[in-house]
């Protein structure tokens, strides 16, 4: 397809795609990372991978199962100390635990026009005043809203549990985890999450700006989330194809951030990462406030794709260019 043709028709400022094949990669940059300016997207430039931020969450959470830190099917309530997650309003001896979560199957359902992004105006605000219902990111606690384990219900809260899990247990944070585990292993230096108050702290310079469905900037250029172990990672399309690489190479026991082990487990259990039926891939995507982007891997072949772009098409990945694109590769 012609890309830079289809981004003018649809008026996205930006877009990148990188795919590799085995230890070939291949990276083509298209258009600026701010409407109404010359600043061309190139391969050092850095999206908002949005909702992708779960897959590496997941990496984290299962190298900890690796280390026998935690425990994929324990009751999370055994793990979280001071808050604990109730059941909202039924009576179930269904316990909900971490491969529930991370495969969204927890029962937990988020209010509507939950986790927005914040305001200028705003301070930061934690996990657990997330999860105790304290902040408008969330209108009143969270808790189990349906039998865990009885349909997938895609939830953001889920993953706010996982987070405060992950401190009671440890004391770190999932962006700390993700430097041990998987940026530091992988020499991936540009990847980070973005957290409200420490703009000053990041490469401004590289973050392509948000834009809406007409190609016009947001008024928030580079719009944060109040959780940023489901929707805070800033990262390369090369840098985010370096992880989908080396997550292959797990699956078939060569990779370097986890084991042959968890990377199966992760991959057949859906464990932040959707596999394809009756299809040698698997995918992550993500769609927020300006952006939007996807990831495919294919197993058997190793190979793979990552597109990201600044804008938010108002339509999901498989009816904007990005499917386009993938259904090309795949």
């Amino acid at each position: 397809m012609d890309i830079q043709n289809e981004m003018i028709k649809t008026q996205i400022p930006g877009l990148t795609v990188v795919s590799f094949s085995k230890d070939q990669f291949t990276s083509h940059n298209f258009g600026v990372l701010q409407a109404g300016t010359n600043r061309n997207v190139q391969e050092d430039t850095l999206f908002h991978a949005c909702s992708i931020s779960k897959f590496i969450t997941a990496l984290c959470v299962m190298n900890l199962v690796s280390e026998r830190v935690l425990d994929l099917h324990r009751d999370v309530n055994r793990c979280l100390t001071g808050w604990k997650l109730q059941s909202g309003g039924f009576v179930t001896d269904r316990p909900v635990t971490l491969s529930m979560l991370l495969s969204h199957r927890g029962g937990i359902i988020d209010p509507a026009d939950s986790f927005g992004t914040y305001r200028t105006d705003e301070t930061p605000v934690s996990t657990l005043s997330i999860l105790q219902g304290e902040t408008r990111f969330h209108p009143g606690p969270v808790t189990v809203s349906l039998q865990p384990d009885s349909r997938f219900e895609y939830s953001d809260a889920g993953f706010c549990v996982i987070a405060q899990i992950i401190s009671d247990v440890t004391g770190k944070t999932i962006p700390q985890l993700a430097e041990k585990y998987i940026f530091d292993p992988l020499g991936l230096h540009s990847a980070f999450f973005w957290q409200k108050g420490a703009e000053n702290t990041y490469p401004l310079e590289k973050c392509a700006a948000g834009h809406d469905s007409g190609g016009a900037q947001l008024d928030e250029v580079w719009p944060c989330y109040p959780n940023p172990e489901g929707a805070g990672l800033w990262i390369t399309a090369a840098e985010l194809a370096a992880i989908v690489s080396d997550f292959i190479r797990c699956l078939n026991g060569n990779g370097r951030i986890l084991s042959k082990a968890q990377a199966q487990e992760m991959l057949s259990g859906g464990l932040g990462v959707f596999p394809v039926e009756d299809s040698p891939f698997f995918i992550s995507q993500g769609w927020g406030e300006g952006m939007q982007c996807k990831l495919a891997g294919d197993v058997k072949n190793n190979r793979g794709i990552v597109v990201m772009m600044n804008q938010e098409p108002g339509v999901d990945q498989s009816q904007s260019i990005i499917g386009s694109i993938l259904r090309e590769f795949i």
